[in-house]
């Protein structure tokens, strides 16, 4: 019998001051709904900071501000939760990875031959949600993983980067398994500061620069 290997991180979820009380005493409610990009569950980042953009960014659309007039202050009513994650590696269905990405894009290309729909595609929150919920994978896999990248063109005011290699990655994770969440704790902004405001010097059209009041 082979070695079992496992994933073993910390991992971030921004949110609001009164859910992050309620789910530190209770627990994590899931995302649910098929315009979700890894479908239903509960939702982390690998990176501190991308918690940190996630909550300026809902903060942006909630209010309807303009991102150059964000402050630090945001975060008094906002917070970043961080929790322990262990896990066997082979039951995370991780999308970075060839052998799962052939995986989803063949099952998604049977699926939808059988399906007469006029050729509509069908959304990657959606099909997920009908992989795990009708299709077993839910029996085999605890979390979904995969890395956005923004596109080239909005990295740089609308002037495309000539390298293909200078694109900030967001790992995502998508929790399905909700046992395997421990240790939720509240995880200090502070320490991600130095952090964002290198992104917001590298790329200030997507990172807007905080003014400190």
């Amino acid at each position: 019998q082979g070695k079992i290997m496992f994933y073993c991180g910390v991992l971030y979820h921004g949110t609001d001051k009164k859910s992050a009380k309620s789910i530190i005493a209770e627990n994590f409610k899931p995302s649910e709904g098929d315009n979700h990009w890894l479908g239903n569950g509960i939702y982390f980042f690998e990176d501190d900071v991308h918690a940190y953009h996630w909550i300026l960014e809902k903060y942006v659309k909630n209010k309807n501000i303009l991102p150059h007039k964000l402050r630090k202050s945001v975060f008094k009513d906002n917070k970043i939760l961080c929790a322990c994650i262990e896990i066997d590696k082979n039951r995370i269905f991780d999308l970075d990875k060839l052998k799962y990405y052939i995986i989803y894009v063949s099952s998604y290309r049977e699926v939808m031959s059988e399906i007469d729909d006029e050729g509509k595609p069908v959304p990657d929150g959606a099909f997920i949600n009908l992989l795990f919920d009708d299709m077993g994978f839910g029996e085999d896999y605890d979390i979904v993983k995969y890395t956005f990248h923004f596109p080239k063109r909005q990295l740089n005011n609308g002037r495309e980067m000539r390298s293909a290699n200078i694109v900030p990655p967001q790992t995502q994770i998508c929790v399905k398994n909700y046992d395997i969440i421990k240790d939720v704790k509240l995880h200090y902004i502070n320490n991600i500061d130095k952090k964002y405001n290198e992104l917001s010097i590298l790329f200030p059209h997507i990172y807007p620069p905080l003014s400190k009041r």
